[in-house]
């Protein structure tokens, strides 16, 4: 016999759904004319569920089928539009990578699916189906209609459709507390009544149809003994036995009948007392019509950059009453009345971007560039309408955003170029925005004045004229406030930025736009200028002159190290000022201990000085909201290497464009591996780097050479590097100096020289670069081929051990995953990588990396790679990282991949853990749970267990599965039955379900309960099919013999004779013959040989054979598509 090992490869197979149908074969048209490419895939049988989009030059079609093209065609057809096609490995999704940049089109009529290639200029309407299609629609649509007055009329008549479907009838139950629900689903309107009497209720109908009601009988649910159908003249009964005290109340559902069967207390609290006749005349009403289903709304096209909206489902949603719709027309129109949308649109003018802004009514506009995005204010309100704006985008601009603001209209356009230029004019009420490498005109220069009141509070004046509003703008990237200016033409630009300590004055293309630092600024709009001030005036210095933004360094975060050092030396000046600690007044001990932070901080003692500033902070809460206090304790917390806070200090809103401050910020983000961060803020500190001291320039331009390598910036850094020193005497700056200049030879591919550098780094006996040389050196000569994958390991694994506690630690976890998941050793990989992640759980990289880890231990299961492991230490990796399993499909996949794995090592149990856990902690969805709990059963049953097969088949039940699913667990429900020694149940249920495995289990279950002569019959209704001359299959063999024992015990001599007709001359010429001729000769079940062969057929794995049985037939289950159980 085959071993139950190999039968267990088998029982997964039970209920998981067969792979997809063959591809089917998808004819293509292709069409280029009148300005625009069409592609027509034309379905046999129709187009499936299907999404398109074009992402990034390239038109994806996916459909929810497999299919096969010929992608030639596409090229040669269409040379002018499609470069390239291709199809995904699953065969549902096509590819084609497009020459230029088109909107897309999609229609569906009859079979074909109309793919539109339209291009960036088409105006107008979408080209519509051909006429013949159309044509051919408008008939169907037609004949469609005809067709349903037909029938109202021959339903009206009264006449008997012969083409009408047969009744049928399916039952579902309900199990809930205090109640048990049947639902009789027809499908087709019918009549019905209720009769109940004293422990029993009878429904009858008005037709008959084939129901199946063993499930039921074999496991009632509560208040319901048992339940039976009779039919009687073409009518239908249900008869039910109820238990002592139940009721039974009914009513219609759609085309279904309901019946709820109730304690008979509870009823009758909660209706009235029926009248007699218990027989309802109300119910002999037919069911209500269903209503018509809703047409198709035809797509409309979209912006190509727009991907198809995802569809969310909702498993339930609360009512929600609409709010009423209003017209874009009927918005209400501001004080100067514009009423009609504002129709933006875009045109391309001698290689610049022009958008139009046609207003109806006057408006004040202000127009800036901020962060790589151009913001256009208006001081109007209006509807707006970008349709026109969307079909003539272009790559300098992209699709805006509209900003909410009160009584205006803002939008935000991201650009497509960091460096571009833009003007803006006003004709009339209409304004345009140009973008583009030339300006159309920069309008009037807007100058900057420094004024004092006679109290002397700071003034700020720009002499815009004919200001008209000031528009307050929350920036949703930034995330702070813009006051903005806004007027008419002439158009007046601020063309050179300004800053102060407490506000910053953008550049402009019109108006005014002010960043807000002080959260008190005030910013006014007068006929001749706008003034910014504040209630206590604004910081100016007594220099009038006009300073442009970062040339002037009156900045909070300014730190003047030779002045704090003080005149003395370093022990007079320090007990100095520890002295004056020690004498201040309370009021006063405040400021004497910032004096005396900004003397440790001075002198690079950085913990002794975040000591100071703490308890200053305690002394007086209101430093807190200093920005130079804010600076200072930044400062002392890069120099104590607490970089992270420092950041946080140093990133305040006061301080974000003090390029002072972007000097620490800069050093502190090096350390923390922020490169791109910690190049913006060097490029934001580049002029103030002149005025620090030598030696901390020095060290700032050695880290603005490292961020700007690590960019890719090998021009930059190389100019940073020309200005620092080859040796300081400082082996640590000699180090790290030599360190960039390795990685910037390595990045030019000057691999020799590099590696020759990474050696002196090394030798300067630095630790810290040492190793981070080592690291480099190993990965670029592993790069180049000079070194291999298992030395490359060895070092790194050395490294790790050498370095602990930042982000270089970080670096080496992180590229000995990398080779260790190379090179195929995924169980380490997933060691260390859990290692990085727990060590640095603050960190992007480390966060990133822990992101990945899901897919790629899933990936290890799914892919087979952990049956390459004995079955102990891949359940042990699963358990180790059970943490990872990931959500959804793939995680289900997953777990089935390792139980298969367990199952086919004989390890039923541990299998068995695992579809439960997977059953009782990750299955949701019903069906889904209905199949792996099936899955879960068969091994039960190979286990031994049925009553705990027969307990996870009750306890997912579920009604409205898969008729397919449905059918295999109630065959396996069956088995289990039998298995209980519950043979009656078992063979009711089975005298439901058709078929040729429903008939050998009936044979089985009747062998198993030796009811002979039924045994031997059901047997030799399972060779029906094994007529003809042909010889006998091993399977078909063992039923003949089978057939024969049983008829001999039930002394069947008839039953022996004609299997000796039908299969004797056969069974003759097989190893069976001797075997045959002593069961079928002669009736002696006390002999020998007799005893002998029938003990040696009992002990045929009957379970084995039904197990193989349910392979054979193939059933396919889908689950939206796929043929996996999961919980979607």
């Amino acid at each position: 016999m085959r071993s139950i090992a190999a039968a267990l490869l088998v029982v997964w197979s039970m209920i998981v759904a067969a792979p997809a149908g063959a591809a089917v074969n998808v004819s293509g048209n292709f069409i280029e004319s009148d300005g625009y490419g069409r592609i027509v895939l034309t379905w046999p049988g129709g187009v499936p569920a299907h999404v398109e989009a074009i992402t990034s030059g390239v038109l994806v079609v996916k459909f929810d089928q497999p299919f096969t093209t010929d992608l030639s065609e596409f090229m040669r057809q269409m040379p002018d539009y499609v470069a390239m096609a291709r199809q995904d490995a699953d065969g549902r999704t096509l590819r084609l990578a497009l020459k230029f940049d088109y909107w897309l089109n999609v229609q569906q009529a009859e079979s074909s699916l109309y793919l539109d290639l339209l291009p960036s200029s088409w105006a107008g309407k979408a080209p519509s189906l051909p006429a013949d299609v159309l044509a051919r629609i408008a008939a169907a649509s037609a004949a469609k209609k005809k067709a349903a007055e037909d029938a109202k009329l021959v339903k009206d008549l009264g006449i008997v459709d012969p083409g009408a479907p047969a009744p049928a009838l399916r039952v579902r139950v309900a199990r809930h507390d205090g109640m048990t629900r049947l639902v009789f689903d027809w499908n087709q309107p019918v009549l019905y009544s209720v009769v109940q009497q004293e422990g029993a209720a009878t429904v009858t109908f008005d037709r008959s149809a084939k129901v199946a009601l063993a499930p039921i009988r074999v496991d009632p649910p509560p208040y319901l003994e048992t339940i039976s159908a009779l039919e009687r003249d073409g009518r239908l009964s249900i008869v039910m036995k109820l238990k002592p005290g139940v009721a039974v109340t009914d009513f219609r559902e759609d085309l279904g009948v309901v019946l709820d069967l109730k304690p008979r207390a509870e009823t009758e609290a909660s209706e009235p007392v029926a009248e007699e006749p218990r027989v309802r005349a109300d119910h002999e009403k037919s069911a209500a019509a269903v209503p018509a289903a809703q047409a198709h709304t035809p797509k409309r096209i979209v912006p190509t950059s727009e991907a198809p909206p995802a569809v969310e489902k909702h498993e339930a949603a609360e009512t929600v009453k609409p709010e009423p719709e209003v017209p874009i027309a009927a918005a209400a129109p501001d004080a100067a009345g514009q009423m009609a949308p504002l129709k933006v649109s875009a045109s391309a003018v001698d290689g610049r971007t022009d958008i139009i802004f046609p207003w109806t009514v006057p408006a004040g506009a202000a127009v800036f560039v901020r962060a790589g995005t151009l913001w256009v204010v208006f001081d109007r309100t209006a509807p707006l309408d970008l349709s026109a704006l969307l079909r003539n985008a272009s790559k300098q601009v992209g699709q805006p955003r509209s900003v909410e603001i009160e009584n205006g209209v803002a939008l935000a356009f991201p650009l497509g170029r960091s460096h571009v230029l833009v003007s803006a004019a006003e004709s009339g009420t209409e304004w345009r925005v140009s973008v583009g490498e030339t300006l159309a005109g920069t309008g009037r220069s807007i100058n900057v004045e420094r004024s004092w009141r006679d109290t002397g509070e700071g003034v700020v004046g720009f002499d815009m004229k004919d200001a008209r509003r000031i528009v307050q703008i929350h920036d949703p990237v930034v995330g702070d406030v813009l006051e903005v200016a806004t007027a008419r033409a002439p158009v007046q630009s601020l063309q050179t930025p300004r800053s102060f300590v407490e506000f910053q004055a953008l550049q402009t293309a019109q108006g005014l736009a002010i960043v807000q630092i002080a959260d008190d600024l005030n910013v006014v709009a007068g006929p001749e200028s706008v003034a910014v001030t504040r209630q206590s005036g604004l910081t100016l210095s007594a220099d009038n002159s006009e300073t442009p933004s970062q040339a002037s360094f009156s900045y909070a975060g300014f730190m003047d190290f030779a002045d704090w050092r003080g005149k003395k030396d370093y022990t007079e000046e320090r007990k100095d000022l520890e002295a004056k600690i020690a004498m201040a007044d309370a009021e006063d001990v405040a400021a004497a201990r910032v004096t005396y932070a900004r003397f440790l901080v001075a002198n690079q003692l950085g913990p002794e000085a975040v000591a100071q500033l703490r308890q200053a902070e305690q002394a007086d809460g209101g430093l807190s909201s200093d920005p130079g206090f804010a600076a200072l304790k930044g400062v002392a917390k890069v120099l104590a290497h607490r970089y992270a806070e420092a950041v946080t200090d140093l990133s305040a809103s006061t301080l974000a464009m003090d390029p002072n401050a972007a000097i620490w910020r800069g050093l502190a983000r090096v350390e923390l591996g922020q490169m791109a961060a910690a190049r913006r803020d060097f490029d934001l500190a580049s002029p103030a780097i002149s005025s620090l001291e030598p030696q901390l320039a020095a060290r700032v331009k050695l880290k603005a050479a490292r961020a700007a390598v690590a960019m890719g910036n090998l021009q930059a850094a190389r100019g940073y590097m020309r200005l620092l020193p080859d040796r300081s005497g400082d082996h640590a700056a000699d180090a790290e100096v030599l360190l960039v200049k390795a990685q910037i030879a390595a990045a030019l591919d000057q691999t020799d020289k590099a590696a020759v550098l990474y050696d002196d780094a090394i030798a300067q006996g630095v630790r810290r670069f040492a190793v981070q040389a080592r690291l480099e050196k190993a990965l670029m000569l592993n790069r180049a081929g000079k070194l291999n994958d298992k030395l490359l390991l060895a070092e790194l694994e050395k490294l790790r051990m050498m370095w602990r506690g930042d982000d270089l630690e970080l670096r080496i976890l992180s590229a000995l995953s990398e080779r260790q998941l190379a090179t195929g050793d995924v169980v380490a990989g997933l060691k260390t990588m859990r290692v990085a992640t727990v060590n640095f759980p603050n960190s992007d990289d480390a966060r990133a990396m822990g992101a990945r880890m899901p897919d790629i231990f899933a990936d290890y299961f799914i892919n087979d790679s952990a049956s390459k492991l004995p079955p102990i230490q891949a359940l042990s990796l699963y358990y180790d990282f059970q943490d990872l399993t990931p959500i959804g499909r793939r995680g289900d996949d997953l777990l089935r991949h390792l139980a298969e794995h367990l199952a086919s090592l004989d390890l039923l149990p541990q299998a068995e853990t695992l579809l439960r856990y997977q059953i009782e902690q990750r299955l949701h969805s019903g069906v889904a749970k209905a199949q792996v709990a099936a899955r879960l059963a068969g091994l039960y049953l190979l286990d031994r267990k049925p009553q705990d097969a027969l307990n996870i088949i009750r306890a997912t039940a579920q009604n409205g599965l898969p008729e397919d699913i449905d059918e295999q667990r109630r065959l396996i429900e069956a088995r289990s039955l039998g298995s209980l020694k519950k043979f009656d149940l078992a063979l009711d249920l089975l005298s439901e379900i058709p078929g040729p495995i429903a008939q050998v289990l009936r044979a089985d279950i009747l062998w198993e309960a030796q009811r002979w002569g039924d045994a031997g019959a059901a047997a030799e209704v399972v060779l029906a099919g094994a007529g003809g001359a042909r010889p006998l299959t091993d399977d078909e063999r063992f039923d003949v013999m089978r057939s024969a024992i049983a008829y001999a015990m039930a002394e069947d001599e008839e039953g022996l004779s004609r299997l000796r007709t039908q299969f004797g001359s056969r069974m003759a010429a097989t190893s069976d013959a001797s075997a045959f001729a002593v069961v079928t000769d002669a009736i002696e079940k006390n002999g020998v040989a007799f005893r002998e062969l029938a003990s040696r057929i009992a002990s045929v794995n009957t379970m084995e054979r039904f197990v193989n049985s349910l392979k054979k037939d193939d059933r396919v289950s889908e689950l939206d598509g796929t043929a996996v159980a999961a919980n979607e």
